[in-house]
């Protein structure tokens, strides 16, 4: 199979891998009309394609197909666990909460090449950010029922997953400056509660123990409050209690790493480069 050697005189990015695989396929195919983007983690269904094809080429206003992604590391451990839950999206339809757009698409060729292409100063997220621009221009990202990819989740040691959501902290941060102020304003709602339960609540229960001793910790019912949110959210998705357990437990403590992504974005913008977090 054919691949595109980047250069290491640029940063690299995800985006930047797919802008340069895009503008190969389109180059020596220029006749193609659509292109199916997949991470190297992922097997595509064979079912998928068959189903998504027909709606793209019926549907003149939609620019993206997407489907569900199955985790084959499902029982592996904690961290295939939580892949599960973090795929497992709502009903079929169009998706307007573009957190629910990952890397994997069926693609229009004309509507990526007017959109620009992915954004290659994002670490990450550059997959959302380019379902918000393509939907800003009036085109819309369809989900369809039919598996899409099977995923297996690489991850062994709570470090790895610790730097996966520093990293999604920093693709908040950088998609809320982009997009915030917009009509979906993206992340902002994602960005406000990291500021609270990342940085401000911990500042506060830090304070407050200092000067007020034990009545300091008053603060930390606030995580109470985060929890029981995300047990709700995760059984409403249809998540056993245990798993829904389990999610809850990294739902909060990744607000302390998402929390880093925000400061380590906000740091690198003031230096003029952003560079990409790897975990794997």
């Amino acid at each position: 199979m054919p691949t595109v050697q980047l250069t290491a005189d640029i940063p690299f990015s995800a985006a930047r891998a797919r802008n340069a695989g895009f503008e190969q396929i389109t180059k020596a195919n220029p006749e193609v009309q659509f292109v199916f983007f997949i991470d190297g983690d992922c097997v595509l269904d064979a079912q998928f394609l068959p189903h998504a094809l027909p709606i793209l080429e019926s549907r003149s206003d939609c620019a993206i197909v997407v489907g569900a992604v199955k985790e084959e590391a499902a029982e592996k451990n904690v961290f295939g666990l939580l892949a599960e839950l973090e795929w497992s999206n709502p009903s079929p339809g169009e998706i307007v909460d573009f957190n629910l757009l990952g890397g994997i698409m069926l693609i229009r060729v004309d509507d990526f090449i007017a959109a620009g292409g992915f954004d290659s100063s994002f670490v990450a997220g550059e997959d959302s950010e380019l379902g918000i621009r393509l939907y800003l221009r009036g085109r819309r990202t369809l989900r369809i029922a039919s598996t899409m990819a099977h995923h297996a989740m690489d991850m062994d040691t709570f470090g790895q997953w610790w730097l996966r959501s520093v990293r999604a902290g920093q693709a908040l941060a950088h998609r809320n400056a982009v997009h915030g102020r917009s009509e979906l304003a993206d992340s902002r709602s994602a960005v406000k509660s990291t500021l609270v339960y990342g940085i401000i609540v911990p500042f506060l229960i830090l304070v407050g123990t200092l000067g007020l001793g034990l009545t300091g910790l008053i603060p930390i019912a606030a995580y109470a409050f985060l929890a029981w949110r995300f047990f709700k959210y995760y059984r409403r998705k249809g998540a056993s209690c245990k798993a829904s357990m389990i999610g809850t437990i990294f739902g909060v403590l990744g607000k302390f790493a998402n929390a880093v992504g925000l400061v380590r974005y906000h740091v690198q913008r003031a230096r003029g480069r952003f560079l990409i977090v790897e975990y794997k």
